[in-house]
């Protein structure tokens, strides 16, 4: 038989839009579920961290509409630097200091502010936010000229062909920004008529510049925004689609590491270093110098009792020590140490301390994310730290990017921040149809990849709900406990597998069979029936809709989700369920 021929339903993640994932078949409203997550996220696109990511900058390229202009006047339809005549010509229209045009934004954040820019008649620009913060650019070179100010982060200029450069400031708070006509490498002063060539403005959150979206009345955002549902993926491998708890990260900076406390003076950080596991030249470089127990911190607020899961992204740095600890002090150390092999590898990872986990996974490109597990111990904090391990007069130097701290027994994914905590929303995927009935033959087949589970709280992971005697999946309430049918309407009977082994925490295809001439209810999990109920069973007139949702302590990942309305037989789910 051909089972996608023969099954009512096949959603295999692939088509999705903000609010809905939709369903092979049927491909009316019927197969059409509704996704719900209330906040932006991050999620895994051939191995990379996607952000989201937003220009909060209005008409970003149309400088003749939101922008105010003092002194100068501005053009469009000119030369543009992909071929085409979108650039804009900025002129002085009287001489003297101060020609420039503005756009009032506030953002408190750690934010870049990008520009294209080319010279015209003079050489210069400045760019300038919350009118304090400054710097110049040469554009016949992208040399930088006088920059200050304080919240200057950084500040870089790339060369995009034919005189454009794109022009980026990153600082730590923004109330307005301004593009001045420059005379030179340090001063405004200008004469009449003196211009230069500008295009596509861009503020965003972060340490560096991406890829440019356009705006027009509001601001703009790309990725996985609220509501859009995350279909991850590996290097090479099919896409699923992620359903987390909701979870807050507890790190004020998460990638800006200059908002840390420094320890000891023997710290050097370096911003926009090498290319993070999002794809940008964002990560960190941290040297340790002298000697001691040197450390970078930050303070988040924790509570006795509750469990934490602290994370970073680390990436060994060739040629120099080749170990880092990663881990928090509240009444004691609790780390994980990784010690790395000269070709980027882990050799090992060794916790110390009071842990109820730890571990590492592997983000490709020598990246690694570790992770401890722990007790808040202390009454109203927990500091989290970048630690040293050589106690010599020796130099060390790693890469670090996107620390997280979060309540919980496990990492979700990472959830950046800029200044202030921030939280991921749980994640809902609901089929509202009426269109499959349970009170005759039918079938489910699953295909879960990485279902992670911990604690002893019960969480449901996919619901049929009836009338009256509902279906539920869940994973059972304790670490070491399976995958468990429970049925609400048979006095809460229950039965399924007994322990994770069985199947799989990385991947799993369960099948459920149900007869409704014998009322026999059978389960088979990764290629073998599992069990199988003692007593007749039946179920409500018509399924009022099929819901997937994470409770607070798993993280669900669907790869394909089939309805049948047939009784397989033991050999065909057998082969449905084979991995």
């Amino acid at each position: 038989m051909s089972f996608y021929d023969d099954a009512s339903l096949i959603m295999i993640p692939s088509g999705v839009k903000a609010g809905t994932v939709y369903s092979q078949k049927p491909m009316d409203s019927d197969g059409q579920f509704t996704f719900t997550r209330a906040s932006e996220a991050t999620r895994l696109v051939d191995g990379v961290v996607t952000k989201v990511r937003t220009n909060s900058l209005l008409q970003s390229n149309d400088f003749d509409t939101t922008w105010a202009l003092t002194g100068a006047t501005i053009t469009g339809g000119q030369a543009d630097k992909d071929g085409g005549t979108d650039a804009w010509l900025l002129e002085a229209s009287s001489s003297g200091g101060g020609k420039k045009i503005v756009q009032t934004v506030s953002l408190s954040s750690v934010n870049a502010y990008s520009l294209y820019a080319k010279a015209g008649n003079v050489n210069y620009l400045a760019l300038e936010v919350s009118g304090t913060t400054y710097s110049y650019v040469n554009l016949t070179d992208g040399t930088l000229g006088a920059s200050g100010g304080a919240g200057l982060v950084d500040f870089n200029t790339t060369n995009v062909g034919g005189g454009w450069w794109r022009i980026t400031m990153t600082t730590t708070s923004v109330t307005i920004v301004t593009i001045f006509i420059a005379g030179s490498s340090s001063a405004t002063t200008v004469n009449t008529g003196d211009n230069i060539l500008i295009q596509s403005a861009q503020l965003e959150q972060g340490t560096v510049a991406t890829d440019y979206i356009a705006t027009t009345t509001v601001a703009v955002s790309e990725g996985p925004v609220a509501n859009m549902p995350r279909l991850n993926s590996v290097a090479g491998g099919c896409p699923s689609l992620l359903l987390e708890p909701q979870r807050t990260q507890l790190i004020a900076y998460s990638e800006y590491y200059q908002g840390w406390t420094l320890a000891q003076a023997d710290i050097t950080l370096t911003s926009n270093s090498v290319t993070s596991p999002d794809g940008s030249q964002n990560a960190t470089k941290i040297v340790f110098a002298g000697s001691g127990a040197t450390q970078l911190f930050q303070y988040v607020s924790a509570v006795i009792g509750t469990i934490y899961t602290t994370s970073a992204f680390v990436k060994y740095k060739s040629g120099v020590s080749k170990s880092i600890k990663v881990g928090v002090y509240d009444s004691g150390h609790k780390t994980i140490q990784i010690d790395f092999n000269e070709d980027g590898t882990i050799s090992s990872a060794t916790a110390s301390g009071t842990l109820v986990d730890s571990g590492y996974e592997d983000y490709g490109n020598g990246w690694y994310r570790v992770y401890i597990v722990h007790t808040g111990a202390t009454a109203g904090y927990i500091e989290m730290q970048i630690n040293r391990i050589s106690l010599s007069n020796t130099v060390e130097e790693f890469y670090i990017y996107g620390s997280q701290c979060e309540a919980g027994n496990f990492s979700t994914s990472y959830i950046p921040s800029y200044g202030t905590a921030a939280t991921a929303a749980i994640e809902q995927a609901v089929l509202p149809t009426t269109s499959f009935d349970l009170t005759g033959d039918w079938s489910i087949l699953l295909d879960f990849g990485n279902v992670y589970k911990t604690s002893t709280a019960s969480e449901y992971i996919l619901k049929l709900d009836t009338d009256t005697n509902d279906f539920y999946l869940y994973a059972a309430g304790t670490t070491t406990a399976g995958l468990n049918i429970y049925l609400p309407s048979q006095g809460g009977y229950v039965f399924g597998s007994s322990d994770n082994a069985a199947w799989g925490v990385d991947a799993s295809k369960i099948c459920v069979t149900y007869d409704s001439a014998t009322g026999r209810l059978v389960y088979f999990i990764n290629g073998s029936k599992y069990n199988e109920q003692t007593s007749a069973l039946s179920f409500g007139n018509s399924a009022s809709g099929s819901k997937f949702y994470p409770g607070g302590n798993n993280i669900v990942n669907i790869k394909k989700y089939l309805f049948f309305e047939s009784a397989l037989t033991d050999a065909e789910a057998i082969t449905l369920t084979t991995l």
